[in-house]
């Protein structure tokens, strides 16, 4: 058994621990971004428009099936199509951020609240109780991710450097 300070040292099956942690940390980076490509853009503009809303009364218009497949099979989702009048304008709003995995959480017909941008009345958001929670929850969950896998990389890089300055003091 090889010990810190002998040849070999710092190895982990074959590769060293800074490429291992580089490994890791782009796979969590990679993980995040892919999720938070469709949170986060929907995560900023939702705080926006949440911040600064006009509330009003929408309609569930339609309910949007979609299937994706993955390795370990398919997944359901039902994203609500939300139509509104503004200012005697027609507005309608879909985002994958809201969707469910349940088709009965949507039905067409039904009434539910929503948020507008007075400024630009085609950022409408939905204003459910939980819905803003939700995707802020999406959201830094995904961004914790990609911020734990850089932080624990760039500890690993630094803590191998320390260790091999012990190293070419001794």
């Amino acid at each position: 058994m090889e010990s810190w300070g002998r040849r070999g040292a710092g190895r982990l099956g074959g590769a060293s621990l800074s490429a291992a942690a580089i490994l890791c940390a782009a796979i969590g980076l990679i993980v995040s971004v892919i999720g938070l490509d469709g949170s986060g853009p929907a995560f900023v503009r939702d705080t926006s428009v949440r911040a600064h809303g006009v509330s009003a009364t929408g309609t569930v218009a339609e309910v949007v099936h979609e299937t994706s497949h993955t390795r370990r099979g398919s997944q359901e989702h039902y994203s609500p199509v939300i139509a509104t009048t503004i200012d005697g304008h027609a507005a309608r709003t879909r985002t994958t951020a809201y969707s469910v995995s349940s088709p009965g959480r949507f039905f067409v017909g039904e009434t539910v609240g929503v948020l507008y941008d007075s400024r630009d009345p085609s950022r409408i958001v939905p204003d459910w109780p939980g819905a803003a929670a939700d995707l802020a929850v999406n959201f830094w969950f995904l961004a914790g991710i990609g911020i734990v896998s850089v932080g624990g990389g760039t500890a690993a890089i630094v803590l191998q450097g320390v260790r091999r300055r012990r190293e070419a003091s001794r």
